[in-house]
C-alpha cells in the first residue's frame, strides 16, 4: 500500500494515534511501505 498523503501527523510531525488506527484498519490488505510526512512546514515551497 503506498502511502496516501493523509497528513494527519501532529503540525510537529509527530504521528497520532489516529494515524496508527488509519494503517491498522489495511494492515489485512496487504504490505504497507510507507506513509507521507511533510519535510516542511510549508511543503509547496
Amino acid at each position: 500500500m503506498s502511502a496516501m498523503t493523509r497528513t494527519r501527523a501532529t503540525p510537529d510531525n509527530v504521528p497520532t494515534p489516529l494515524m496508527g488506527e488509519y494503517f491498522a484498519q489495511r494492515a489485512a490488505a496487504g504490505l504497507i511501505v510507507t506513509d507521507y510526512d511533510a519535510a516542511s512546514k510549508y511543503p509547496s515551497c
